[in-house]
């Protein structure tokens, strides 16, 4: 299961975390809301954005706390990117000492990646919760439950959605330019 935010924190975050988790009974949030694809990372807590990582002065720990009574942790990037076995330690220690959210950083695809896969490890407790982390949560199932023999096929089809989704947008483009929004829509 994952909740979805906007990547670039928009919205009432803490109150939609706490009522998914409580609704859906799990006892952590794994919150990453990079979207490194986008030019969005998070490091140290705080929203980066482009290439150059520019500050936003969106520390995310900050604003949730502003929202919210859980006690909440950050993992940095660093931890992260020691891979998987670090990542699922520090979630299950901070399950056993009852935090509800922790915030951590993603700088690329492949901590998204790790972060993913330590979620889907941790399914029965652990809340995902980001903007591009359901790409990752996707790929890493795909990867994990396909037969090696019909893995390339089926990872193949999996890009080839991506190609799909701009061909339709640019159809769709062009019709709404033809005919008008109200009618595309």
């Amino acid at each position: 299961i994952y909740k979805k935010i906007d990547s670039t924190l928009k919205g009432n975050l803490g109150i939609e975390i706490e009522a998914a988790l409580q609704g859906l009974d799990r006892s952590l949030a794994v919150v990453a809301p990079a979207f490194p694809d986008m030019g969005r990372r998070l490091i140290r807590g705080e929203l980066r954005l482009g290439e150059r990582q520019t500050a936003t002065q969106l520390h995310l720990p900050s604003l949730l706390a502003d929202h919210v009574q859980a006690a909440i942790e950050t993992i940095e990037f660093q931890q992260v990117g020691r891979g998987f076995p670090v990542l699922i330690t520090r979630l299950r220690e901070a399950v056993q000492r009852k935090s509800r959210i922790v915030v951590v950083d993603a700088v690329d695809d492949r901590d998204l990646a790790t972060i993913a896969q330590t979620c889907a490890a941790l399914s029965d407790t652990v809340l995902g919760v980001g903007s591009a982390g359901r790409q990752a949560i996707s790929q890493i199932l795909a990867q994990e439950y396909v037969e090696d023999e019909y893995r390339g096929r089926v990872m193949s089809l999996f890009m080839m959605q991506h190609s799909l989704m701009s061909v339709g947008t640019f159809s769709v483009a062009l019709y709404m330019d033809r005919v008008g929004p109200q009618f595309a829509i």
